[in-house]
């Protein structure tokens, strides 16, 4: 897996920066993965999101993702999840999808 292209990421960043419910998004400082620290407006849960970048998201993508995560975010969105993934994830309570599926998580009690 390799870490998203800078495009990519300002592009989550900048509609992440622009959501009502958002206080602040910070990128923390990781050589091989992007990690965003997501701080609620609403005082409910930070949201530890992995932009993944991957021709197809795997479950070997998915065990070796930063152990913090709760969300990952899948860029660019033409990334397939596979099945065994979705599974796993919701077995671990992390959220996993597309920027648009973050997006709609912000606004509930994620």
């Amino acid at each position: 897996m390799s870490k998203p292209n800078r495009s990519h990421i300002n592009f989550c960043r900048e509609r992440l920066d622009n959501h009502s419910n958002v206080e602040s998004c910070d990128e923390v400082p990781d050589s091989t993965e992007c990690i965003l620290k997501v701080v609620r407006k609403d005082n409910s849960k930070t949201l530890i999101v992995h932009l993944a970048s991957a021709y197809e998201y795997t479950l070997a993508e998915y065990l070796v993702r930063p152990e913090e995560t709760n969300f990952v975010v899948l860029v660019p969105h033409s990334i397939a999840i596979d099945g065994d993934v979705a599974a796993q994830a919701k077995k671990d309570r992390v959220d996993i999808g597309h920027i648009r599926e973050l997006m709609g998580a912000l606004k509930g009690k994620f």
